[in-house]
């Protein structure tokens, strides 16, 4: 006979089994095949391969991702094997420096100090330079291949209207977060022109200055009557008076971080993703490997594909890193120069290694990399802060004089102005100071492992989280528009998003409540002068 105790606990597991019986999971019903694609017309490394990144992450996912760029950028593609590829828009990085006109870009790749409208002068028709064929291509390519998406570059001009155009959600990529969006009224967002990142410390005549070049400067970009203006007229486009165009229905992907850009509010449409790095890079070679195992504290100096040290740089920088040699901060020094950079002088007995290209991230990882000299793009700043190494920070261009100031803010090192330059004794010894101050700051000692911590935390599932933006906007966006994103403010009309009807009832209300008070009194003294007569 079954005992009472057994019929309970078979009873208990019948209803344990139906309980499990009932339960149900999630299902993703949402993902499907898209066609991506990935516009750009040029620049560096930072303008490609951490959205490379991404769209083989998406391609993996089961999307076809493919990257549209200029013939000779094509190559940022070589080491992801399920990115297809495409050239459009000719065969020249914006950047490259052409025969015919050799002095459009070239100045701007060494120590500019120019007004935002000299600036706007210089960069704005190179950037410009083929965007009628380029916006025709984009257009019949977006719709020959049906493309569900376009991620394009903050230069990418052409591409970005033509994506607003044919109605299909539109990302824009940038390692700055520039767009209006992104800015508040304490927050500088003109450069090179204006290196200051914020207003905190500005005075009240150099806000003027940034004022009135914000209103001047697309002004004296429609005077420059560039062919890409009449064309766009003619297509009812927007024109671009600006390098740093604000689209407010786009979304913006920025590869950085607070910390290294200025911490303040962002809008719904905008998302600090970074820093994104890649997942594998070049080795140490073999001599470079002898010379950091033999050394204990080593400076790393690299600029970069674009910028371009003058004769002068090299000169004062050598002399203040043999400096460093012989106080004892460092015991060696490798310098990596590329084909078009003035070769340094060593002195004689010095431990200083001149190489050519050079497997940056494999020295930045290695123990004995005491300090990273750059330029202060955005790629190798993110390169060394993952591998907490100080910086010191020469910078030329672009965002790099104000990634300098934030990298002397967050005590992650320290840079020397270089807009404008004079090579003078004094400035030598000011660069010297200034590289010895990285090296032997404590508070830079002791900053630089933490925040070195929070940018390898931020990139584990840095992709992951593009990734994942890039799959909600193909499903959401309606139109090309991606309507629970939308701030709500953009339907408020200005006066009452800032409450300005408020205060100016509460001002008037204020002033009607004084001058009652001043009559009531005024009568009161009159009634008392009276009774006394």
């Amino acid at each position: 006979m079954i005992s009472l105790g057994v019929l309970f606990l078979l009873g208990l597991c019948c209803q344990i089994l139906q309980a499990q019986n009932e339960w149900t999971a999630p299902i993703l019903d949402a993902r499907s095949p898209k066609k991506i694609g990935f516009g750009a017309v040029g620049g560096g490394s930072s303008h490609y391969l951490w959205v490379m990144e991404i769209l083989q992450e998406l391609a993996s996912r089961g999307h076809v991702s493919t990257l549209y760029t200029r013939k000779d950028s094509l190559r940022f593609a070589k080491d992801y094997p399920n990115v297809q590829t495409q050239a459009i828009g000719g065969d020249a990085n914006f950047l490259a420096l052409k025969k015919e006109s050799p002095g459009v870009v070239n100045p701007h790749f060494k120590h500019p100090n120019y007004s935002p409208a000299a600036g706007v002068k210089l960069i704005l028709p190179a950037l410009l330079a083929n965007y009628s064929n380029e916006y025709n291509d984009y257009m019949s390519m977006i719709k020959r291949n049906k493309i569900d998406l376009m991620i394009c570059d903050m230069f990418a001009f052409a591409c970005i209207d033509a994506t607003t155009l044919s109605k299909i959600p539109l990302t824009i990529t940038s390692t700055v977060a520039f767009s209006e969006d992104a800015t508040t009224g304490y927050v500088n967002n003109i450069v090179p022109s204006f290196p200051i990142p914020t207003t905190e410390y500005m005075t009240i005549r150099d806000r003027f200055k940034y004022f009135f070049h914000r209103v001047y400067s697309p002004y004296v970009s429609r005077q420059l009557q560039l062919p890409t203006h009449e064309f766009q007229k003619q297509q009812g486009l927007p024109i671009s008076d600006s390098i740093y165009r604000s689209h407010q229905d786009a979304f913006k992907i920025v590869n950085n971080m607070f910390g290294l850009e200025v911490p303040r509010p962002l809008g719904p449409l905008v998302q600090m993703v970074g820093p994104i790095l890649r997942k594998k890079y070049d080795a140490l070679t073999p001599a470079l490997t002898t010379f950091l195992d033999s050394h204990r504290r080593v400076a790393y100096v690299a600029f970069g594909q674009h910028a371009v040290p003058t004769e002068q740089d090299t000169e004062f920088l050598v002399h203040s890193l043999v400096q460093a040699l012989k106080d004892g901060h460092l015991d060696g020094v490798i310098w990596a120069s590329a084909p078009k950079h003035p070769v340094p002088v060593i002195p004689r007995a010095t431990e200083i290694l001149v190489t050519g290209w050079a497997p940056q991230f494999a020295i930045l990882q290695h123990p004995s990399t005491a300090l990273f000299v750059t330029h202060g793009g955005a790629g190798s700043v993110h390169e060394a802060l993952f591998n907490k190494v100080p910086l010191f920070v020469f910078p030329f261009f672009g965002d790099q004089p104000v990634t300098a100031r934030m990298v002397r803010q967050q005590y992650l090192g320290d840079y020397i102005p270089t807009a404008g330059i004079q090579y003078t004794k004094a400035t030598l010894e000011e660069l010297t100071e200034r590289i010895r101050h990285v090296l032997t700051d404590p508070t830079i000692k002791k900053t630089v492992p933490h925040f070195g911590d929070a940018v390898q935390i931020r990139s584990l599932h840095a992709v992951q989280r593009a990734a994942d933006i890039i799959e909600e906007l193909t499903v959401a966006a309606i139109d090309g528009k991606v309507l629970h994103l939308s701030d709500v403010g953009r339907r408020i009309s200005w006066i009452k998003r800032h409450n300005l009807d408020l205060v100016g009832v509460s001002v008037g209300f204020a002033t009607g409540l004084g001058w009652f008070v001043c009559k009531v009194v005024r009568l009161l003294k009159i009634s008392k002068k009276i009774k006394t007569l």
